[in-house]
């Protein structure tokens, strides 16, 4: 158990320098001057899109599965 603690120690700096170096959505979008609400439009429609064919497909299966 504690080499799990001592490879997550390790782990943390390199996910700490690739964090770094990936630029932040946010800051991009205020440089850019582009308003927010405009810009999250996108997100939102594939986050409901994404939930909606989740919805879909486990009414699917459930009729599937007991009719």
């Amino acid at each position: 158990m504690e080499w799990v603690l001592v490879g997550f120690r390790a782990f943390i700096p390199f996910i700490y320098r690739i964090q770094k170096r990936i630029p932040n959505p946010q800051n991009t979008i205020y440089q850019l001057k582009i308003d927010p609400t405009v810009a999250s439009g996108p997100f939102i429609t594939t986050i409901n899109d994404i939930v909606a064919i989740g919805v879909y497909f486990s009414v699917a299966s459930i009729l599937f599965f007991y009719m």
